[in-house]
């Protein structure tokens, strides 16, 4: 729920996200109860007026029909990351606890261990991840395309955990563009900061500059963000719950890595295996309510 006055953020595991002015009771006013579509709803009390986004989500939600998912174990011994393409996944695959659709939440949830026996990581990562990947890769000097997830981090394990990405296949190599994402706090590490990181790169595809956002300070675990991000004609715009930031690319210097990307989005935890249990056994877990990828 977005407000045009001072907001107090607070989680609802029923509402899945309350954005709230003093104490509004939010079924006086009929919100508790759905389903909800995502509408602008006027609140109108004695007290105050409230301007209003209202979100629910089921299934019909998430559109797969575009995104492959890697899972941190494989389907034989010794073997790679499984991949689940996206015929699988639209006929219902689901393997719990890493990955399945929460009919009380109307979710998809991905569930990151930092480590568990028979653990598997992609090729040159010591990082576990459970995420969807794009399918086909496209050209965004070309062409534009805008990925919208509306999601939440449920649990996030020491050094946070990545929700969404854009990254470039160029000469063999998976260069991040971009990297959204919980990140302790510098001052408190034990609170986390929603971030956006955009890099950018010279001609030669090397990395010269890494731009850094505070989308949400402080946030709070459980609480429901829409993330929007676009990418095409030179440029990465950044959507958080409505708000814009955006980074401005010199397509001649970064035309080799705008020209093959594709988008991610899930739980890429960012913690290490160690010889601590303590972190061993920590989970990064984020749930997806709605998601599509359009032109």
């Amino acid at each position: 729920i977005h407000q045009n006055s001072d907001v107090d953020r607070t989680a609802d595991r029923n509402v899945r996200c309350v954005e709230r002015v003093g104490q509004i009771n939010l079924n006086s006013v009929g919100l508790r109860n759905g389903p909800w579509t995502v509408d602008m709803v006027n609140i109108i009390t004695s007290e105050i007026v409230v301007s209003t986004t209202v979100y629910i989500n089921n299934i019909n939600k998430v559109d797969l029909s575009k995104f492959e998912l890697h899972l941190p174990l494989s389907r034989k011994a010794g073997g790679k990351m499984s991949i689940i393409n996206s015929l699988e996944l639209r006929n219902g695959f689901s393997l719990p606890p890493y990955f399945y659709f929460d009919s009380i939440t109307s979710a998809y949830v991905f569930h990151t261990p930092v480590w568990f026996d028979g653990a598997v990581t992609s090729s040159g990562s010591d990082y576990i991840r459970t995420e969807l990947r794009q399918e086909a890769n496209w050209n965004a000097l070309l062409s534009q395309q805008t990925l919208t997830a509306l999601q939440s981090v449920n649990s996030v394990s020491q050094n946070g955990v990545f929700v969404g990405q854009i990254l470039a296949d160029f000469n063999g190599k998976h260069s991040p563009v971009l990297y959204i994402g919980l990140k302790p706090n510098s001052a408190n590490p034990s609170l986390y900061d929603l971030k956006a990181f955009v890099n950018e790169y010279n001609e030669n595809s090397l990395k010269i500059n890494t731009s850094t956002f505070i989308l949400k300070s402080s946030y709070v675990l459980g609480t429901t963000f829409e993330i929007k991000i676009r990418v095409g004609q030179g440029a990465v715009s950044i959507y958080y719950n409505g708000d814009l930031k955006t980074v401005d690319y010199n397509t001649k210097f970064s035309s080799g890595i705008f020209g093959n990307v594709y988008y991610k989005t899930g739980s890429y935890g960012q913690t290490k295996r160690t010889d601590d249990l303590n972190i061993n056994n920590q989970v990064s877990e984020v749930s997806i309510y709605k998601l599509e990828i359009s032109n």
